[in-house]
């Protein structure tokens, strides 16, 4: 959780999905489905601290 929050303490949507789908059993493909809904909900802006 450390390295996405550098600058503020927060962390975007996006990168939370990122982090929880990490460590789910899911196939790529339903993964990427997923990250796509989030990005749809809440816009593609990713947390500024992240490299990606």
């Amino acid at each position: 959780y450390l390295h996405y929050d550098l600058v503020d303490g927060m962390i975007s949507e996006r990168d939370f999905a990122h982090m929880i789908l990490r460590h789910t059993s899911l196939s790529e493909q339903k993964k990427k489905q997923m990250v796509k809904r989030v990005k749809k909900k809440f816009g593609p802006k990713l947390n500024p601290a992240r490299k990606v």
